[in-house]
């Protein structure tokens, strides 16, 4: 039978089927929710409904509940793309008790936040976290960094890049758990133009504000005029997108 959706925001059995899939995964990237999404409808034939309005709907049932659906930016290897996260939105000590990971694992997962904060690219190897614990008090075990690192890529909350040196990132899933948290601990990590943290992104060597890859690229795609830094004011010289403007820019050349 088909739901009758007169009522928007109404919330139906294929709003409790997408969120049994994001509560099984934390995250889906962009094509994960467009398939899931239409998934959801098609199997309980939900119609004339769009993707905001269906997880608005899911957030007022879930927000009880201390919890709620964000979209956020996943940083990953090359690129930024668009991703939902499921997340705590209550910081207390019954939350605490429930995350997936022990005090001493939180620990070292904090130090490895504080080496990917100061790096230059947003990584740190794998072999350098886990020799972290050494310097933990109490002293964590290689072996035992070791699991404690399986577990945060398992649960999503490490990113593990194996192209030469294996590294670790952060993902969109621990950028949005931890906000509040990377907010008071360090400054200037969000992306000037959507305003969403970023360890990955392009930081202007005159003004010191940061980009995410993504927004900077459509920030500069959608300007034809020579890439000077996004920041007001600044008109420092931006090469991050330097090639892509030009190749735009021969294109529109040819097609006038």
């Amino acid at each position: 039978m088909t739901e009758d959706m007169a009522a928007p925001h109404r919330y139906t059995d294929a709003h409790r089927m997408f969120l049994q899939i994001l509560t099984a995964k934390r995250i889906l990237l962009a094509s994960e929710v467009k398939s899931s999404f239409e998934k959801c409808c098609a199997e309980y034939e939900v119609n004339g409904i769009d993707l905001k309005d269906f997880v608005m709907a899911i957030n007022r049932e879930v927000s009880a509940m201390g919890l709620c659906i964000k979209r956020y930016l996943q940083e990953d290897a090359l690129t930024d793309c668009n991703c939902y996260v499921l997340v705590n939105t209550v910081n207390t000590e019954a939350s605490k008790h429930a995350s997936p990971f022990t005090p001493q694992q939180f620990s070292l997962l904090k130090m490895i936040i504080g080496e990917i904060v100061d790096s230059s690219d947003g990584t740190i190897k794998e072999t350098t976290a886990e020799n972290m614990g050494a310097h933990m008090n109490p002293r964590m075990k290689v072996s035992d960094a070791e699991v404690a690192i399986d577990h945060f890529v398992r649960n999503r909350w490490l990113l593990k890049h194996e192209d030469g040196d294996v590294t670790l990132s952060l993902s969109a899933l621990a950028l949005a758990e931890l906000e509040n948290y990377l907010e008071e601990g360090y400054d200037g990590i969000r992306c000037s133009l959507c305003s969403f943290i970023t360890f990955r992104g392009y930081t202007c060597t005159s003004c010191n504000l940061k980009f995410h890859r993504l927004c900077s690229g459509k920030y500069w795609n959608q300007a034809n005029s020579q890439p000077v830094c996004p920041g007001s004011d600044c008109n420092a010289p931006w090469p991050h997108v330097q090639l892509n403007l030009s190749s735009s820019s021969k294109r529109h050349k040819n097609s006038t």
